[in-house]
């Protein structure tokens, strides 16, 4: 009787063992999924700012105040099918995720696009520079 016990016991330490370590398998993949969709959506606003928006376009952006893209504009779809202009705003609801732009106006615009976000109760940011040149 006490041999089955002593075996179930060491049975029970394994499968608890694997279940603890599949969880946080399962944890740590779902929040890198999370951080790559936050990732792609930013690099699509930079890369649809870099190569499809003139520095006067950026300008007007700066000047206007639009520098901010809230949550309920935040999706792939917003970016490909519509000028990207046109998705900014000026007010900042700072409801997370929400892009913000910092933008720096000489003969070369220097634009920092931060993107601020919320995973597993922790708030995070990915940040990227770019630079729009008047030639």
């Amino acid at each position: 009787m006490i041999e089955v016990l002593c075996s179930l016991m060491i049975i029970s330490i394994a499968l608890s063992y694997v279940f603890h370590t599949e969880m946080n398998y399962i944890k740590t993949r779902n929040y890198l999924e999370a951080r790559d969709q936050k990732t792609k959506i930013l690099e699509a606003v930079v890369t649809e700012l870099t190569y499809n928006c003139s520095y006067q376009d950026i300008s007007n952006l700066s000047e206007s105040g639009k520098v901010y893209i809230s949550k309920e504009n935040l999706n792939l779809d917003n970016f490909m099918n519509s000028d990207i202009k046109t998705v900014f705003s000026v007010v900042n609801k700072n409801e997370k995720p929400y892009i913000s732009l910092y933008i720096i106006k000489d003969k070369v615009i220097k634009v920092t696009a931060n993107m601020y976000f919320k995973l597993m109760n922790k708030e995070e940011m990915i940040k990227c520079d770019f630079y729009k040149g008047n030639y």
